[in-house]
C-alpha cells in the first residue's frame, strides 16, 4: 500500500532562499507527500540530508526538525568568511522503515 507513504516524485523541498550568503542562517523545508499528493503520515519517517555527488559542499547541514504532518525543516548555513561561489546539491532520504525514498 502506497497511501500515506513518502513518494520521491510528489514530495517537495523548498529552500528559504535561492542563494545562501556566508554567515546567514537558511533552511530547506521538506514536505513528504504520498503518490496522491497527501501528507505522508502513515508511518514514522527518518529523514537524512547530505551533500549529493557534484555538490560544492560549501554549506553546513544542521539538524532535521520534524514540524509534524509529514513536514520537516533542515537548517543550513555557509560559514562566515567562506570565499567563492558554488552550487550545493543535497541528497534527501526519507525512510519509513519499509523502503527508503531518495
Amino acid at each position: 500500500e502506497l497511501v500515506g507513504r513518502p513518494d520521491a516524485v510528489a514530495s517537495q523541498a523548498v529552500p528559504s532562499n535561492a542563494c545562501f550568503a556566508p554567515g546567514r542562517a537558511e533552511s530547506i523545508t521538506i514536505a513528504l507527500l504520498d503518490w496522491q499528493n497527501q501528507p505522508a503520515t502513515a508511518r514514522p519517517v527518518t529523514l537524512r540530508v547530505s551533500h549529493a555527488p557534484g555538490s560544492a559542499g560549501l554549506s553546513t547541514i544542521g539538524a532535521v526538525e520534524d514540524l509534524g504532518n509529514g513536514v520537516f525543516r533542515v537548517a543550513l548555513s555557509v560559514p562566515a568568511g567562506t570565499v567563492g561561489a558554488g552550487l550545493d546539491r543535497f541528497r534527501i532520504v526519507a525512510d519509513d522503515g519499509l523502503r527508503p525514498v531518495v
